[in-house]
């Protein structure tokens, strides 16, 4: 009697090394010979329910709709969509289930010594804060590693799958992806300004954000613009912007100089932006 695994190790091998690639692989273990007369039936069956798993997963591309419909199916979609969209400033993209995946970043930061217990409490805090809303994405670093070169990975909660697809697009590529470049390159303001862990004790932390977010913002419009995607979840977008916009004006104390030129200049630049929605709404 022949030896039944050899054959069938064998014949896996050889396909492999032929093949080179996973799809072309799995094509050609569906169409293995497995098999002599005396093989066990039910392995058989068992051996096919679980290449037909893996042909599913590496083979067929999800849809956004199955990513919406089947949690289990997110985390392999968001890796799909981060090789449509790549981003050499992203790591990762993480689908944030029931909050872990943040929350386990945020204590490995931690443990450390990138962030301190107080840091860490009010990060968890503010994100409680805003649990429920569609902008809630993360691509957070620690405030003294800002501009130093390291890609922040980016975290996708439940919330985000109610959106429509161009309105994923849009939170995900056209405004976290900026965050991303942030954390990775620095704030780098239209008058040739840039903010990094050099310069930003310059700035208090409020101001930091304000800025942050004013450059994402602006980019997101200008994209939705692009794209003739002025949808209601855009409209939701412009009334956080022009909240950013009120508190940027509203500030009368600077931290130094810097800042107050940064702060000058972006209001310029968010008034723009804002013109230009107008005007895009009234076409």
């Amino acid at each position: 009697m022949l030896n039944r695994s050899k054959i069938f190790w064998e014949s896996f091998y050889f396909k492999a090394i032929i093949s080179k690639k996973l799809p072309i692989l799995i094509r050609a273990l569906l169409n293995i010979p497995l098999f002599s007369s005396d093989y066990d039936a039910c392995l058989i069956k068992e051996l096919k329910v679980f290449i037909d798993y893996f042909a599913f997963l590496y083979m067929k591309e999800i849809t956004y709709n199955e990513a919406q419909e089947k949690e289990s199916l997110r985390q392999d979609y968001l890796n799909q969509f981060f090789k449509k969209y790549p981003e050499k400033s992203v790591l990762r993209i993480v689908y944030n289930k029931n909050e872990g995946n943040f929350k386990k970043h945020l204590n490995a930061l931690k443990i450390k010594g990138k962030i301190t217990e107080k840091d860490y409490n009010k990060l968890i805090k503010s994100f409680k804060k805003h649990e429920g809303t569609d902008m809630n994405l993360f691509a957070f670093c620690p405030r003294g590693e800002v501009g130093k070169g390291i890609s922040p990975k980016i975290f996708v909660n439940p919330v985000c799958f109610k959106l429509d697809f161009m309105d994923f697009v849009s939170i995900l590529v056209d405004h976290e992806y900026i965050h991303a470049k942030h954390v990775k390159e620095g704030i780098k303001l239209k008058e040739g300004l840039e903010i990094s862990y050099l310069n930003q004790n310059f700035f208090t932390p409020e101001v930091l954000l304000l800025l942050d977010e004013s450059v994402a913002y602006i980019n997101t419009i200008e994209k939705a613009i692009e794209r003739d995607n002025l949808s209601p979840q855009i409209k939701e977008l412009i009334k956080a912007f022009r909240k950013i916009q009120e508190e940027l004006q509203s500030i009368n104390k600077f931290n130094s100089v810097i800042e107050e030129a940064s702060v000058k200049f972006q209001i310029k630049n968010n008034l723009r932006a804002l013109q230009k929605y107008s005007e895009a709404e009234k076409r």
